[in-house]
């Protein structure tokens, strides 16, 4: 049975996942439809670097199948299968998103609370929950059934944000907010049960200007942002000239600088957990190098929602 909170963040999810343009263009969460080809949400270098660094924990396991748990519009699962040849599914708590996931990417997905899993006891050598955590009601019990569920590991990615923000975004009531804030030891209580935890920064603090100049896309000033309007209509007159002199290799080169920045900077906005149910499965932490450019270049035809 879902908790208020948890109905109340369906709703609005089923929503968001029902978004299109004036054209009737599908509005993505993921840069799905490929680098610079807009319909999707902001940051999109942000999203890719985000991406390959899943990609890279998932090279260093043995499996075949893997669950996308939060999987959206099903994106990373997506370029899970086309990297890997592996066995995918997913589930988000939105109906929509699952039925956009089937629709753009032909995997199979059902709707799903992740506190209670529709899945047997270790039915997939490995579960990717990706930027959900932070949105649940109860994030142990949800780690509890990513576990339960995985016979080999869990993949996990969650923000790395002050407290404060945090505490912000529940007495604001924000629909969709973060309401839960990590740290790298947040998920320590799993080694007592005997598992192995590897953890990696990403996305670092350094990078977000960067990034966002990679991006070259013309935004729409917000309220909420934290610089003035001005700021907004200046980026948006140099996009022309960022397009010219910056492309997917200065980007793919981004996401490989920010892979070795983070071992060494304090300031990072991201982490990827690596929770081992069985060690074997793991290969190491030298394995071979994943190309950005793989996933950059990763897109699909613009999608129109079917009726």
């Amino acid at each position: 049975m879902m908790d208020e909170y948890t109905l109340k963040t369906k709703r609005w999810l089923d929503n968001r996942f029902r978004e299109t343009d004036k054209n009737g263009i599908y509005f993505a969460h993921q840069p799905i439809y490929g680098f610079r080809k807009g319909h999707c949400e902001f940051a999109m270098v942000s999203r890719y670097m985000r991406t390959y660094h899943i990609m890279r924990a998932i090279s260093r396991l043995n499996v075949k199948s893997l669950l996308d748990v939060g999987a959206a519009e099903g994106y990373k699962a997506a370029v899970a299968r086309e990297l890997f040849g592996i066995q995918v599914t997913c589930t988000d708590l939105s109906e929509e998103a699952c039925n956009r996931a089937r629709e753009i990417y032909n995997i199979e997905a059902a709707p799903a609370d992740v506190h209670e899993l529709p899945y047997g006891d270790n039915a997939f050598d490995v579960s990717l929950c990706s930027e959900t955590l932070e949105h649940v009601t109860d994030f142990r019990k949800a780690m509890q059934e990513l576990l339960r569920v995985s016979k080999k590991a869990v993949i996990v990615t969650v923000p790395h944000e002050p407290e404060a923000k945090v505490e912000a975004n529940i007495a604001s009531a924000a629909p969709h907010g973060h309401i839960h804030a990590f740290e790298p030891n947040s998920f320590d209580y799993l080694k007592e049960a005997g598992l192995t935890i590897y953890n990696w920064r990403i996305e670092s603090s350094k990078l977000s200007a960067p990034a966002v100049l990679i991006d070259a896309m013309p935004v729409q000033y917000q309220e909420r942002w934290k610089f003035p309007k001005w700021v907004a209509s200046a980026y948006n007159l140099t996009v022309p000239i960022l397009r010219l002199f910056l492309g997917k290799r200065t980007a793919a080169w981004l996401i490989r600088k920010d892979e070795s920045l983070c071992k060494t900077s304090p300031s990072y906005t991201g982490l990827v957990l690596l929770i081992l149910k069985d060690p074997t499965a793991f290969k190491g932490e030298s394995v071979p190098e994943i190309d950005p450019l793989r996933i950059i270049n990763f897109a699909v035809p613009y999608h129109t929602l079917r009726k």
